[in-house]
């Protein structure tokens, strides 16, 4: 069918590398512009070609040298980067890589690749020649020794700004890591065509290594050999998560039961003992996998974590991926962190706000973040830090962390009697109503709220603030209603309707600072939020939007909040386009999309 198409037979023991190189050097002996590496499992788009040359040619263009030009691919079932190019990650191991993939935008240089599609062209094979042939009767590090061969000749690698098509995820179990064979089969593989005992390691590290290449070589081949003793292959197709919440909160619950209708997820949770001044812990509903453990906190009262007694069921778990949060002061994470670095397994992922305090542990905590496989802050800024320690774009997978919006909007949905049978039990006929709603602990200063509704209150707005929740705090508030604040408090509630009147006769949700996911229950409420400038606000202020779904007060005090407060009544049309606007930005904070983020976060993590 195709009579310009040349089969060249081999041996059956050229592998890849010794395929590849029998192939060019073919080739070469005849005047081609470039060659294609082009694996068999690649399925190439219909501009793939003309992709790669474009590139390729406006580099000629600009008068630079022409470079290698690299394809990325993406895996047909999930829709994730599959293959592409890499970059150093940063610090003292040489042989650590960030994979990058399309931008979409622009062209991205590359350090190194994987060989499934990459152009190169004539002056570059002439200057490198083919495949080094010392890779032949082996699968491994033939392309990742070509692109580190064309780097130090200062010939450019670039990865194309758009995927040239589709290629599945290489997910077969390495041998040495097949639980199914025997420890006699599984050492004997380590010299197979995909192990790292050969000659070939021994090249590839020599030449790439830097002089400590000897220390990099022989850290390699003990990990490697370690786990071989200690498989950890998968035993199913489903992924195997230990999922560690070392206080299991309320608010969680509606994401593991939506995690257990994955098909592709089989979620353990590891959860602990509460720290007694902080969030209570909650027993998963039947159904969930969990493992109570006990948390050894940090001495002189400190609500840090310093143990975590259940993980030695995760190290002994054989977990694919640990979902841990992003702390550095736990030091059983550092424990699963050094059984990743020797054995392989489990991946790690990491969640949390990803905040970068300007402390002395600093550098810590970007080690920590670089060494995971894969990070799940819960906003974008906290993804922002993330690239600001070093850690590229395609490793991290925003979340939205969020409530159950929808379990919160059916429980809002009251008849309007009910409403006003309240307001009529409180007392709060013909007046405008705020709510607080949190633990009351200084730091969300709630009672700079009830001040500053107070302040409003006697300016001629008749106003009153409903407390919703306990704390240290309460007492202050106590001092403040017998002096004449006009403040309500309501004690704690986490029944949905309770809370629904409140929200519902509030005109917004008050929060001088320490704002968190009560941000996400007052969207869900179709309610607006008035923010302090504070600076404990939790992350999830990256969702208000001041003038579109909230407003921000410009200082810290009761006059400047309660005049976010008297616009809010004052300007016309204003609380209508905040309440719309709070809507909208809880409708993008489903339950749904967040669960589908944790998987594809997790799905991350796992790949190579």
């Amino acid at each position: 069918d195709f009579p310009a198409v040349r089969v060249l037979d081999g041996d059956g023991e050229l592998y890849w590398n010794g395929a590849m190189t029998l192939a060019q050097r073919t080739a070469m002996s005849e005047s081609y512009d470039f060659h294609l590496w082009l694996n068999d499992d690649v399925a190439l788009t219909e501009t793939a070609l003309s992709d790669l040359v474009a590139v390729h040619d406006s580099e000629i263009a600009a008068g630079r040298i022409p470079p290698v030009v690299v394809g990325s691919t993406l895996d047909p079932e999930t829709g994730l980067p599959s293959y592409g190019g890499h970059i150093h990650r940063p610090g003292r191991h040489p042989f650590r890589f960030d994979r990058i993939f399309a931008a979409g935008d622009r062209s991205q240089a590359c350090d190194t690749f994987n060989g499934n599609c990459v152009l190169i062209p004539a002056s570059a094979i002439k200057q490198l020649g083919p495949n080094d042939p010392i890779f032949s009767g082996g699968q491994p590090l033939g392309d990742t020794d070509y692109g580190l061969r064309a780097k130090a000749a200062g010939i450019p690698i670039l990865l194309a700004p758009r995927p040239v098509g589709t290629c599945r995820s290489n997910d077969r179990t390495i041998p040495w890591r097949d639980r199914e064979r025997s420890l006699m089969q599984r050492l004997t593989s380590l010299g197979g065509p995909l192990g790292p005992v050969r000659r070939q390691t021994l090249a590839f590290y020599r030449r790439h290594g830097g002089v400590g290449w000897p220390f990099w070589l022989g850290l390699h081949l003990v990990k490697e050999t370690l786990s071989a003793f200690y498989p950890t292959a998968k035993t199913s197709e489903r992924l195997r998560v230990a999922m560690i919440e070392p206080v299991l909160p309320w608010y969680r619950l509606a994401l593991l039961n939506k995690l257990a209708d994955r098909e592709i997820l089989d979620v353990e949770v590891y959860h602990g003992t509460a720290h007694p001044l902080g969030e209570p812990d909650v027993e998963p509903p039947p159904g969930i996998a969990h493992r109570h453990g006990i948390n050894v906190y940090w001495p002189r009262g400190r609500d840090r974590i310093l143990w975590c007694t259940n993980a030695w069921g995760i190290l002994r778990g054989g977990h694919d991926v640990v979902l841990m949060p992003e702390h550095i002061y736990t030091l059983s994470n550092w424990l699963i962190h050094l059984r990743r670095r020797l054995l392989g397994t489990p991946r790690i992922l990491l969640t949390g706000h990803f905040r970068l305090p300007p402390d002395r542990l600093a550098w810590i905590r970007r080690y920590w973040v670089r060494q995971a496989d894969a990070l799940a802050p819960y906003t974008e800024s906290g993804a922002a830090n993330c690239q600001t320690m070093g850690v590229t774009k395609d490793r991290i997978v925003v979340l939205g962390n969020t409530l159950d919006v929808e379990e919160i909007r059916r429980g809002a949905a009251i008849p309007s009697h009910v409403q006003e049978a309240e307001r009529t039990r409180l007392g709060l006929q013909d007046q405008a109503i705020f709510l607080f709603i949190g633990r009351l602990y200084p730091d969300k200063r709630s009672p700079l709220a009830a001040e500053a509704v107070w302040e409003l209150a006697r300016s001629g707005h008749p106003a009153t603030l409903l407390v919703v929740g306990g704390g240290e705090d309460f007492g202050a508030l106590e001092i403040l209603r017998s002096t004449g604040c006009p403040v309500h408090l309501l004690g704690e509630q986490r029944d949905p309707r309770k809370l629904a009147p409140w929200f519902a006769m509030a005109s917004a949700v008050v929060m001088p600072d320490a704002a968190g996911l009560a941000v996400v229950s007052a969207f869900a409420h179709d309610r607006p939020v008035v923010l302090g400038p504070g600076r404990q606000h939790r992350v999830e202020v990256d969702y208000v939007q001041h003038g579109g779904n909230g407003l921000i007060a410009e200082a810290m005090t009761a006059q400047s909040i309660a005049a976010q407060l008297r616009r809010l009544l004052d300007e016309p049309g204003l609380w209508e386009t905040l309440r719309c606007g709070a809507r909208a930005t809880a409708d993008q904070l489903s339950m749904a999309r967040y669960a589908g983020q944790v998987e594809a976060a997790l799905v991350r993590a796992s790949h190579d």
